[in-house]
């Protein structure tokens, strides 16, 4: 994964589910060397739709977002914390969900979600 130092804010964050088909958009970045800090979100893998409850889930990990016709279940609180920081900056909660800034100070943020506005991107 490329990344920028820790002193400078990245230019392009890519908020990333290994099983939402965002891992192109991976391929792109790292093929044309562009720096990017790479938040990764872990969903757990028993989420049952049909029942709306979850074998391993708990209060903290799990969330409804379709008024309680589901659960979201993380894999770590970590997962559950950046999944809230995307929302916040892509209340669809769509992946991939990459974020662009101009790095000037109060300058310009885009928020980009379709994988074909992503990859025509500059």
């Amino acid at each position: 994964m490329s990344s920028t130092s820790p002193s400078t804010s990245p230019k392009y964050t890519l908020y990333h589910a290994s099983s939402m088909s965002s891992t192109y958009i991976i391929a792109l970045l790292e093929l044309f060397s562009v720096p990017y800090a790479l938040k990764m979100i872990e969903f757990a893998c028993d989420f049952d739709p049909e029942s709306s409850v979850s074998a391993s889930s708990n209060a903290a990990n799990s969330k409804s977002d379709s008024g309680g016709a589901g659960k979201i279940v993380f894999k770590t609180q970590k997962a559950d914390e950046l999944y809230a920081e995307l929302r916040s900056v892509n209340p669809l909660a769509q992946f991939p969900t990459l974020v662009v800034e101009d790095g000037k100070e109060g300058g310009k943020r885009f928020v980009l979600s379709e994988m074909a506005a992503i990859a025509f991107c500059k």
